[in-house]
């Protein structure tokens, strides 16, 4: 499978986790909005019936004054009948008032109350209807209103024209009569609420009795009966029953804003969970592309940085020489996990013959192609020297020749060494490059070479030499900068922490052991630079 089918591959399950997180984001949202508007209307239910319950009060209250109104002439009356022995002169008077100040009572009549006398004694208005009435029913009523210590209240509903009558007595002990008035009903039962009225806005039923009764009405002020929708009633006293008032909203009592408040909640929620959920995903693909895309550079990266370490080690000998006195060990460890650029770091061991062997490890300055091609060049161009039978000294003045910081914009340091085998010697020449480090006999000491100027900062310089014995128990370590610079310190401190981990290395360590010990022991910054070994000691 393609590479880049597996990288996708191995996306699929964060697109289906984002496409959940997003889905999440927009549950959580419908369920707050669908919170906050239930809540929103709640509240407004809550609200309304409450603010409906008190005008069912109020106007109960108001109710119950106009009763008082109602009961107070009539006791009145019933006092005045007493003190007067039903004088009719006098009680026509007071009942003329009932009748006439706008009460609606169409009859006012005074009758026995022993019940001995069947037909009212004073009669003002219409003829009662009592009076109509068979003898017992009318015993039956005065009998009543003879029990009863209140206003008695009579229910003329079901009459041709509906009714109610009223009857009191005087409160002093064994009262002789009784008041009796009947009120007629609004025609169809019906009282609009003019726009000026205090309940303008309400509807209201008002029932003689507990019950919602349509014969039992008393008046409304609409014909749509029984009220429908929400709805609040009060039972007020009248006397020896109760009037039930129904009451009900033509519209909203809270206002119209808080009536709309929850479906515009509703709407508003719906509106930013929809948004905020497409501004998720649209979040989390963007997020997941740019995972692919850092996948995919990853990927590209990785490649090029295998193709600069390939080219880089194929500039390097693939093996070094094979000569039965001498064994050689190298380490090669590129710079920057972060970098694809290529360094110019090497080392490389040259056999001219069975008694010669020329070794050197360098340094160019820099990064990239340039400088890993100036290696390549000065790497090829120091074993034709070593070649022609040219010492270190010379090998160096002739790659001056080579190299120009100001054209090439590059310098490089080189230590080079050449072995007598025979004579069991070392001769070595810097340019520019670290001591190498003499290991042998339970220390480590570096060679005293004297440094000339770098290859590249002068067309031609005479490099000094220095000549050291190579006994069988040394062991000579070349290297670059890379193995012991650290950021934030002096080259003398790295230098003596190298010479400290040679020290500690058992004299009778190999040459590849050396160079794991010091890896281990210096453990090099690959941030800092390459880092190149080549270590050269005696076959055992």
């Amino acid at each position: 499978m393609p590479t880049d089918d597996l990288a996708s591959d191995a996306h699929r399950p964060h697109r289906w986790r984002y496409h959940g997180i997003a889905v999440g984001v927009g549950v959580a949202g419908l369920l707050i909005t669908g919170v906050m508007s239930v809540g929103a209307n709640r509240i407004h239910e809550s609200n309304e019936d409450r603010l409906l319950q008190q005008r069912v009060r109020e106007s109960a209250s108001i109710l119950s004054t106009n009763i008082a109104t109602v009961t107070t002439p009539l006791k009145s009356a019933a006092d005045l009948a007493e003190a007067t022995d039903a004088n009719s002169a006098v009680l026509e008077g007071q009942l003329n008032t009932l009748i006439t100040a706008g009460q609606r009572f169409v009859s006012a009549s005074v009758w026995r109350a022993d019940g001995s006398v069947l037909e009212p004694k004073v009669v003002i208005g219409d003829r009662p209807s009592l009076e109509t009435e068979p003898p017992a029913e009318i015993r039956s009523a005065l009998a009543r209103v003879v029990r009863s210590k209140s206003l008695t209240v009579f229910d003329l509903t079901a009459k041709a024209t509906p009714a109610l009558a009223y009857a009191v007595q005087s409160a002093i002990p064994s009262p002789k009569y009784i008041v009796y008035v009947e009120r007629a009903l609004p025609a169809n039962r019906t009282a609009l609420v003019r726009p000026q009225d205090a309940f303008h806005g309400l509807d209201n039923a008002v029932y003689l009795g507990d019950k919602v009764s349509a014969p039992r009405l008393l008046t409304a002020s609409t014909p749509a009966l029984p009220l429908a929708g929400r709805t609040a009633h009060q039972l007020i006293p009248f006397g020896d029953t109760q009037i039930r008032i129904e009451m009900a909203p033509r519209s909203e009592l809270g206002g119209a804003l808080m009536a709309r408040l929850w479906w515009l909640l509703l709407i508003a929620g719906l509106v930013l969970t929809v948004a905020s959920t497409a501004l998720v995903e649209r979040l989390l693909r963007r997020r997941d592309e740019a995972e692919q895309l850092a996948t995919e550079n990853r990927r590209l990266y990785a490649q090029q940085r295998n193709v600069a370490l390939t080219l880089q080690r194929s500039l390097l000998p693939r093996v070094l020489p094979n000569i039965n006195e001498l064994t050689f060990a190298a380490y090669f460890e590129p710079a920057g996990a972060e970098g694809v650029d290529i360094g110019g770091d090497w080392y490389d061991a040259i056999a001219i013959d069975d008694d010669t062997v020329v070794f050197t490890v360098g340094d160019v300055s820099g990064r990239g192609l340039q400088a890993a091609s100036i290696m390549a060049s000065m790497r090829y161009a120091i074993r034709a020297f070593a070649h022609q039978g040219i010492g270190p000294a010379r090998i160096l003045e002739e790659l001056g020749s080579m190299l120009d910081l100001q054209r090439d914009g590059h310098f490089a340091t080189v230590v080079c060494g050449q072995v007598a085998i025979g004579r069991g010697e070392v001769v070595f020449a810097s340019a520019g490059h670290p001591q190498p480090l003499l290991i042998g006999g339970g220390t480590a000491t570096y060679a005293g070479v004297a440094v000339g100027p770098p290859i590249g900062l002068t067309r031609r310089h005479t490099y000094e030499t220095k000549t050291v014995p190579f006994p069988k128990d040394m062991t000579i370590l070349t290297f670059t900068d890379g193995l012991f610079e650290r950021r934030g310190e002096t080259i003398d401190v790295g230098l003596e922490r190298l010479r400290d981990a040679a020290d500690s290395v058992p004299s009778s360590a190999s040459p590849k052991e050396l160079l794991d010990v010091l890896r281990g022991k210096l453990n090099a910054d690959p941030a800092v630079d390459d880092t190149a070994m080549l270590g050269v000691a005696w076959t055992s």
